[in-house]
């Protein structure tokens, strides 16, 4: 009965371990890199989040970017913070976009944001929503590379040396 219990346990702790890794390797698959930004010591990390592509309409489109800092940005008589995270809509037809979603964390903490009415302006080119206006109508984000690490956090720190 003993050796029955301890099989139970084995095979249970190994279904949690790769449970675990696969939770993983799936969260690294939905982040992929547009750019590494910055200078010593304040780089930034921005990544797409493709698991976030929706199609509200025919010919619109949602999509989340995050930039995640490696320093805190001191705010003047607010929190300093390390992450945002905002989300863009783009009108495929009539090429522009909008920021309709701002969201603002602190080492994971939400300090602020949610939906906003972002000015509807026409895509242009070599801006952040111009860069991601094609992918985006398209679906297709062969052109950048998915981050290698489990999570973005740990592909900021490894990219930029902190551990």
């Amino acid at each position: 009965m003993r050796r029955a219990a301890r099989s139970i346990a084995v095979v249970l702790a190994l279904a949690v371990t790769i449970g675990a890794a696969s939770a993983a390797m799936a969260q690294a698959a939905r982040w992929r890199v547009m750019a590494e930004m910055g200078t010593a010591p304040d780089f930034a990390l921005l990544l797409i989040d493709v698991l976030t592509l929706t199609s509200p309409t025919r010919n619109t489109r949602t999509l989340t970017v995050a930039n995640y800092r490696t320093t805190m940005i001191p705010v003047p008589g607010g929190e300093p913070y390390n992450l945002v995270r905002i989300t863009y809509a783009f009108d495929c037809t009539a090429r522009t976009t909008q920021r309709v979603r701002v969201l603002v964390y602190a080492d994971g903490r939400l300090l602020s944001g949610g939906p906003t009415e972002g000015e509807v302006i026409p895509v242009k080119a070599g801006t952040l929503p111009g860069d991601l206006f094609e992918p985006a109508c398209s679906g297709d984000f062969d052109a950048f590379a998915p981050i290698a690490e489990a999570t973005p956090e740990a592909e900021r720190d490894k990219r930029f040396g902190l551990r």
